[in-house]
């Protein structure tokens, strides 16, 4: 059965939930990784990162924070300079519109919350800017009280639309009040509210084992999954509802031992081994490569169904599994 057409119990609609990696950003041709491993800085730095990483974004964000001073400087503004460029080019975005077509529709008769590891904007962009998904971030400064109170009124409503982006974001600023802003420009350039720090030095700049003890809406993000995944309520005024059908998409799950500490491993292992007490439905999707074999194992072994796809064909294995 489509993930669509299953839209709840007697208790309520079930949400659904969608966590998206880097797979959904490269099958639109996106490739941060390769971008900034080219940045002068960071190719001296590579010597620093073991051999199996240097392809791995997370690995160079934080050897560049860690660097400091310049290194950090340059690579965080390069970061910023390819993520503009790619929102110049959103309508080639093929797989991220086909995913949020879907969801917008989907979220007429459930709440829907997508939840995203990619720190290039390309989601916020499409999802908020153009599908109507609820991230009050990308249009003017939001404190997360607001984005809470949103995200309560879509579960509570039933139905809606709800953007996060779990690990921060290479536009996304964050003040020393709290205030979550999307600026292309240099923090320091910020006078208002200041000052500004990008969510990049807070977050996978360090150890994203720990990202929920350093940056407020990955706590927050992470809260939201686990809660509802276990059909929890969010906060103290939330209501629980029906365990969240889950759908992962180019999240590459316990690639290396080390990531299985990572909030995503850590929470999905803690509640789903074992029964799935609550019948929902898990799948996920990835790229047909042996770099993938690892992660497929860890998700068939959680008890997802594992769907497979080659270059080019992301967009129709998502029609597939969420056609309603």
């Amino acid at each position: 059965m489509p993930l669509g057409a299953e839209l709840g119990t007697r208790y309520g609609p079930r949400p659904l939930v969608v966590v998206s990696g880097q797979g959904l950003s490269r099958a639109d041709g996106v490739n941060l990784a390769r971008r900034i491993a080219s940045v002068e800085p960071v190719t001296d730095l590579r010597p620093n990162v073991e051999w199996r990483r240097r392809r791995d974004l997370d690995a160079l964000v934080a050897a560049g924070v860690a660097a400091g001073g310049e290194v950090s400087r340059r690579m965080i503004e390069e970061l910023r300079l390819a993520c503009r460029k790619e929102r110049r080019s959103l309508a080639r975005k093929t797989a991220h519109r086909v995913l949020f077509e879907i969801l917008r529709e989907i979220s007429s008769e459930r709440p829907v919350v997508h939840l995203t590891t990619n720190i290039d904007g390309i989601g916020s962009a499409i999802a908020a800017g153009e599908m109507g998904a609820f991230w009050p971030a990308l249009h003017e400064p939001a404190r997360l009280g607001e984005v809470r109170v949103g995200l309560l009124r879509v579960l509570e409503g039933g139905n809606g639309f709800v953007h996060l982006p779990l690990h921060g974001e290479a536009a996304l600023v964050v003040s020393g009040e709290g205030a979550l802003r999307t600026f292309y420009g240099a923090p320091s350039s910020l006078s208002e509210d200041g000052p500004w720090q990008s969510t990049l030095e807070l977050g996978i700049g360090g150890d994203v084992e720990t990202i929920e003890d350093r940056l407020e809406i990955s706590r927050y993000g992470y809260h939201v999954f686990r809660s509802l995944i276990r059909g929890e309520p969010v906060g103290a005024r939330g209501e629980p509802l029906p365990a969240a059908d889950l759908l992962v998409i180019g999240y590459a799950a316990a690639s290396r031992p080390a990531k299985r500490r990572f909030p995503f491993e850590r929470i999905a292992s803690d509640w789903l081994e074992g029964v799935n007490e609550h019948r929902q439905r898990l799948d996920a999707i990835l790229l047909e490569s042996p770099e993938n074999a690892a992660s497929r194992r860890w998700f068939t072994n959680l008890g997802f169904r594992v769907t497979s796809h080659r270059l080019g064909e992301l967009p129709a294995r998502l029609r597939q599994i969420l056609a309603i």
